[in-house]
């Protein structure tokens, strides 16, 4: 059974598409409810979603994760797309189809172990895993959002600590080597004799890497600050500029 958007297309600004959770969006099913974790996917909240036999109620839920992240802007998506589950039940209820599992799994979704059917919805901003779960009377639905701009990086391995990078000491100008768990940094032989010379050294030799300018304000701050500070997180900096998301002082914790 295929899915017809037909009917909702013309009350959204864009239409509407499924996509298949790929293999290592799987694990994110399973890491709901660890605050960092959380933090680092860019967990913004979760939808519950509860209906009753026939369709006859429909109950809506928001549970908060980051509320830093729940803009005004996402709760516009949010809402664009709890409108949209709420017709595409109501379509299904109508028509007398109460098996929502057997439908999600149709065109493009998939069985996840122990949690249910589902699929993906995929905005400029946001992504939303919806997983499907029949139960006694009816059937429950289960929204996640996450922001993009953290999600595609973890998705990518890009939240992880390197096990070296290149930087430039803040102060002097000089290029340096970190070592990830080492307190502070190794002067390097190389360099040249301005800050800027030395900041292109270091964001070549990185970017041949594939080191994002978030893993490396994070290397830097914890051979600074210490490794178990949440300024030795490279999702608390913005992965191309490397400024820091909240307020420093926010980060670091001297023990």
């Amino acid at each position: 059974m295929s899915i017809n958007l037909t009917q909702w297309e013309e009350d959204y600004e864009s239409v509407i598409q499924f996509s298949p959770f790929t293999k290592n969006e799987l694990y994110l099913f399973n890491s709901l409810e660890n605050d960092e974790i959380d933090d680092r996917n860019g967990l913004v909240g979760c939808i519950g979603i509860d209906l009753e036999a026939k369709g006859a109620d429909l109950h809506t839920t928001w549970f908060n994760a980051k509320t830093t992240l729940k803009t005004r802007h996402f709760n516009d998506v949010r809402n664009e797309i709890i409108g949209f589950m709420r017709g595409w039940i109501k379509h299904f209820a109508a028509a007398g189809r109460w098996d929502y599992r057997a439908i999600c799994l149709q065109p493009c979704a998939q069985c996840v172990p122990d949690k249910g059917a589902g699929f993906k919805i995929q905005r400029s901003s946001y992504m939303f895993y919806i997983l499907c779960n029949p139960t006694k009377g009816g059937c429950e639905f289960f929204v996640s959002a996450y922001d993009n701009e953290f999600l595609k990086y973890e998705l990518a391995g890009q939240h992880d600590l390197p096990l070296t990078c290149f930087s430039v000491e803040p102060i002097t100008g000089t290029l340096i080597w970190i070592v990830k768990g080492q307190a502070g940094y190794i002067p390097c032989s190389v360099n040249v004799n301005s800050q800027k010379g030395n900041r292109r050294i270091a964001d070549a030799e990185n970017a041949r890497r594939h080191i994002t300018r978030a893993q490396e304000a994070a290397m830097l701050n914890g051979s600074t600050y210490g490794w178990n500070n949440d300024a030795a997180k490279p999702w608390n900096y913005y992965p191309k500029s490397g400024s820091p998301r909240w307020a420093m002082e926010n980060l670091i914790l001297l023990v």
